[in-house]
């Protein structure tokens, strides 16, 4: 189980810092004058986390000190070992056939594993070149895309839409105060998707309030499409996936021999969700190539620094009453909830988690970055149950029980 160590403990001796890794850091000041510069001081690097000493002779005796601190603030969990123990477990309870799982520490891919199997009925099992729809976690990697050509002048995230493609969606004049902002932000107005051969509708005036829109991502797809001249597809090949060594990774999702089968939750097979592109939901990718894409954000690839703040910056609040809003009243906001650009965000005891979930029906997913320590984890499972073991997985894996799981309403195993 992953934990926190964290202080303040009595004096002489002060420190804080995080035991599910065992790296410690000693305050700037100490780390200067360390008598032997901190050539016997292998273990410590610097995390952001700190120990401060009321008297430190030595490299050396600081040392000696490092090593008779408690076992059980030294220790690393053994967490890989952990979740291969419990994972085929919640597997079965949840009913869960094939999950691929990636976890990132210090910026680091520091673990990937597949478990369970593809396809049940010819006892495929999941490698780490198994394909799963990766659903809405398709929106983070296009709300990239879209803050890319931002920074290459080709769009401005607070001019109306309708100025570069002037295409009428919808009759309601409201659609020209929708901006690419107002899009990745779910301030649209618009629903989640229109009935099928309907009309799209705008319930309220776009930029007012939160409510989860895929329609909007489609509009906004429609328009980079038109700006870049060339599919989404390409456009993510050319930008994201290319770049990053994506090499499983795809919008334009088709069924092929890896691809994962979906199963609703009385274990019935369905074939996978097939796509020339959409920015909403058909991205299929592997675990391992996610966290590629992960590691690009907590390293601030591809965005100017200015850009990556604005994407990990509260645009919309969150209200506990509804993730689909379009029919509800304003409600008082979560203090704790918000909408960035293409990602969810949670404060959780002083600390920002970025996160996003998927829900293909048959194919679940669900990702959370730690921005502070750069740690994350995404997971992705061909099961209609798959979320029911989003909290175990956060808590072995981050240390959170974040209240963005009680948001989604989904039901969960209790960890």
């Amino acid at each position: 189980m992953a934990q926190r160590c964290e202080g303040p403990y009595p004096a002489p001796f002060l420190f804080t810092f995080k035991t599910r890794w065992k790296w410690l850091k000693l305050p700037r000041k100490d780390e200067r004058k360390r008598a032997d510069g901190g050539k016997s001081m292998g273990i410590i690097r610097k995390t952001g986390h700190r120990i401060s000493l009321k008297q430190i002779a030595s490299g050396v005796s600081a040392a000696v000190f490092l090593f008779a601190l408690p076992a059980m603030c030294l220790a690393e969990p053994n967490m890989p070992a952990t979740l291969m123990q419990d994972s085929p477990l919640l597997m079965k309870k949840a009913g869960i056939p094939g999950l691929s799982i990636a976890v990132i520490h210090n910026n680091a891919v520091q673990w990937t594993h597949e478990f369970g199997v593809a396809d049940k009925e010819k006892n495929t099992p999941v490698t780490a070149q198994t394909l799963f729809s990766a659903a809405s976690l398709s929106k983070p990697v296009f709300a990239y895309i879209v803050l890319q050509l931002s920074d290459e002048g080709k769009i401005d995230l607070d001019t109306p839409l309708f100025q570069y493609w002037p295409n009428e969606i919808t009759d309601d004049p409201r659609l020209k105060s929708i901006t690419a902002r107002i899009v990745l932000s779910h301030r649209t107005g618009f629903p989640d998707w229109r009935p099928h051969g309907g009309q799209l509708k705008i319930h309220f005036q776009p930029g007012e309030r939160f409510s989860y829109s895929g329609e909007g991502y489609v509009y906004l797809q429609k328009v980079i499409e038109y700006i870049e001249k060339k599919p989404l597809a390409d456009s993510a090949q050319d930008r994201v996936f290319g770049p990053l060594h994506m090499v499983h990774s795809t919008f334009f999702s088709r069924t092929v021999p890896e691809t994962a089968k979906g199963y609703d939750d009385t274990g019935t097979p369905h074939d996978p969700f097939e796509s020339a592109g959409n920015a909403a939901y058909s991205l299929q990718t592997t675990a391992e190539d996610y966290a590629l894409f992960l590691k690009a954000v907590l390293d601030g690839k591809g965005l100017k620094p200015a850009t990556l703040r604005m994407m990990e910056s509260p645009q919309s609040t969150l209200t506990m009453l509804c993730t689909y809003c379009t029919d509800q009243p304003p409600a008082p906001p979560s203090p704790t909830l918000f909408w960035g650009l293409g990602w969810g965000i949670e404060r959780i005891g002083g600390h920002s988690y970025l996160w996003h979930w998927g829900d293909n029906i048959f194919y679940k997913a669900f990702v959370a970055m730690d921005l502070q320590h750069h740690d994350a984890m995404v997971y992705f499972t061909n099961s209609q149950n798959g979320l029911a073991i989003a909290p175990s997985l956060l808590k072995e894996t981050l240390g959170i029980n974040p209240l963005s799981l009680k948001w989604l309403g989904y039901t969960m195993l209790t960890p």
